[in-house]
């Protein structure tokens, strides 16, 4: 099995002194960063062409992720065509490789619907670039029991049997935070990363690519991830 590839992502933008931060705190510096398109209505800061030559620059990849996400606009198909259309737009302004997958920020309560996701895989694959979905975040427990149960993993369900050959292009990035928040295990001067868990709908319906175990985490500076790239499909970063 490919080994598990630490990461983090974070709404604020990236510079040396944040990488020596995280490379201080975590004992290793990340292999790659999570980083948005559109600033999600004022939530984030959006990646620069400036940034993320600063990021390969330092031997760290990009994943990309779409922040302009309407929680309003998400129960057509069209109008997952036309967030897929803006958000190539946005990677091909900043001369995002194509084939790299853009993750649509989906968060835990909104109201998600599978013609809304097989038309931004659609859009997506259409402009040249692969379709990812980020989910969540909330705690571990909460997720089981109100988010991936309950409402993602019959979407994706309902998504595989409408049309599978596009949704098994979507790649799936699980935000499930273990103990509810920060995760501050350490040994021997470095993170103790947890080992990877497979939850819905990664069991029965689609694989999950990335996992963000921990929110808020280094003091509130970043998120923590791992990144599986033995998944099928997996995930394509925007590498040097």
């Amino acid at each position: 099995m490919t080994p598990l590839r630490f990461g983090v992502d974070s709404g604020a933008p990236v510079d040396t002194g944040r990488i020596g931060i995280i490379d201080r705190w975590a004992g290793v510096k990340p292999g790659w960063w999570g980083r948005y398109l559109g600033n999600g209505g004022g939530a984030a800061t959006p990646l620069s062409e400036s940034e993320a030559a600063l990021l390969h620059a330092q031997g760290i990849a990009i994943a990309v992720v779409f922040n302009d996400v309407d929680q309003h606009l998400l129960a057509t198909r069209a109008q997952g065509l036309a967030a897929a259309s803006l958000a190539c737009q946005q990677a091909k302004a900043l001369h995002v490789p194509a084939q790299t997958t853009l993750y649509a920020d989906i968060e835990h309560d909104w109201p998600l619907t599978a013609p809304w996701l097989l038309g931004w895989a659609q859009g997506v694959l259409s402009g040249g670039f692969t379709p990812g979905a980020y989910l969540g975040p909330a705690d571990i427990d909460v997720q089981k029991t109100l988010g991936y149960l309950h409402i993602v993993k019959p979407t994706l369900a309902s998504l595989r049997l409408k049309e599978p050959a596009l949704a098994g292009q979507i790649r799936l990035w699980d935000a499930l935070w273990l103990h509810g928040g920060e995760w501050t295990a350490f040994r021997n001067g470095r993170i103790s990363l947890p080992p990877w868990v497979h939850l819905p709908p990664s069991e029965t319906t689609m694989q999950t690519g990335i996992w963000q175990f921990s929110g808020a985490a280094c003091s509130g500076m970043v998120d923590l991830d791992l990144l599986d790239d033995s998944a099928t499909p997996a995930p394509n970063l925007w590498l040097a």
